[in-house]
């Protein structure tokens, strides 16, 4: 049987005609109204918000260099990387590049958001705008020095009468069978210990202020002692609902391409290739890779969903989110009590909401 002919290859094929531009829709509309939430929020002068903001810029060039360009090449039955040995080499590194960018920003965030929560009066001073670029270039030019690599053992050579991007028959063990080692930790366990080390450091800095401010407050007023109690584990578990889904989805959805790209040599090995075997590469190496670009579509619908702050800004800017006033008013005993309203989103409102993203 041809290896058109294989079911594992007819339904990669189908895979790859729908997907794709699926994929890239949902990302690329998702991550535009997250750019357009926080340019309207409060925070969008913050470091986060730019760090955030780039983090959506590298997720859409990766939905646009490897998803659209890739499906409109099938589509168009051409194969761009045969058109010049200069792209050739260009779009290899540039594939590694974008897909490593992604999660070293996320590091990035994760070291924003630990330090402000540890020294929360320090962040602003400590994390501006210009050492998050300086920051953000620098991990640039770390990860174009680990893939400066490929524009040496990538190039376009001709098999039969179409030319073809590949890898130098010399550079085929590195490539292939180190190489993928290297990606792995620059891509997946170095950014992943970063993320969870900051995350745990977050959680447990936040229990423990939970538990200081509640044995704080005296027996007197043990009704609002109860609400802070509350209102705090209401915001940890937010807080932790949040983390755990991030670190979830990105280990999730990344691991299977990273296994896949180490273990492909030694499941697959070339000297043993048939037409069944080729085909089963081809169904799990598209399941692989659809479910890492899944990552880079998702990514910021659940930052948008899962923080109050983005989410409750996307409702106000689609006319669907009332908005609170705060007023102060005596009680009997003369105390001073602050009270709040919801009014339509129709009366405009100059007041900020809270910090957390």
């Amino acid at each position: 049987m041809a290896l058109e002919d294989q079911p594992d290859k007819i339904i990669a094929e189908r895979m790859l005609w729908i997907y794709p531009p699926i994929l890239f829709i949902v990302g690329v509309v998702g991550n535009c109204l997250f750019v357009m939430v926080l340019m309207r929020s409060s925070s969008r002068r913050t470091s986060i918000s730019l760090l955030l903001t780039l983090l959506a810029c590298s997720d859409t060039l990766i939905l646009t260099f490897n998803v659209l360009k890739k499906w409109l090449a099938k589509f168009l039955d051409t194969d761009l990387r045969a058109t010049s040995n200069i792209y050739c080499k260009v779009d290899a590194f540039l594939t590694y590049f974008l897909l490593q960018l992604s999660p070293w920003i996320l590091v990035l965030v994760t070291v924003e958001r630990t330090y402000s929560i540890l020294y929360p009066h320090k962040v602003t001073n400590k994390f501006t705008r210009k050492r998050i670029l300086v920051a953000f270039c620098l991990t640039c030019l770390f990860l174009v020095a680990m893939n400066s690599h490929i524009f040496f053992v990538v190039h376009l050579s001709s098999y039969g009468i179409e030319p073809i991007c590949i890898v130098q028959e010399q550079h085929m063990d590195f490539f292939f069978r180190i190489w993928p080692w290297i990606d792995m930790c620059i891509l997946f366990f170095i950014p992943v210990c970063f993320m969870l080390i900051g995350n745990i450091i977050i959680i447990f800095k936040l229990k423990s202020s939970g538990r200081f401010r509640a044995s704080s407050v005296t027996r007197s007023s043990s009704s609002d002692s109860a609400s802070m109690g509350d209102n705090m584990n209401k915001h940890v578990s937010s807080f932790t609902k949040t983390t755990v889904l991030l670190n979830t989805c990105f280990t999730l959805l990344e691991l299977p391409s990273v296994v896949f790209g180490i273990g492909q040599p030694y499941w697959y090995p070339r000297e043993t290739a048939t037409e069944a075997k080729q085909a089963q590469l081809t169904l799990i190496s598209t399941c692989a890779y659809m479910a890492m670009y899944t990552y880079n579509a998702i990514n910021f619908i659940l930052y948008m969903f899962c923080g109050s702050k983005l989410r409750n800004e996307f409702l106000r800017m689609v006319g669907m989110q009332t908005k609170r006033f705060m007023f102060t008013v005596n009680d009997t005993s003369g105390c001073s009590r602050t009270k709040s309203t919801n009014r339509g989103s129709q009366i405009s409102n100059n007041g900020s909401d809270s910090n957390s993203v």
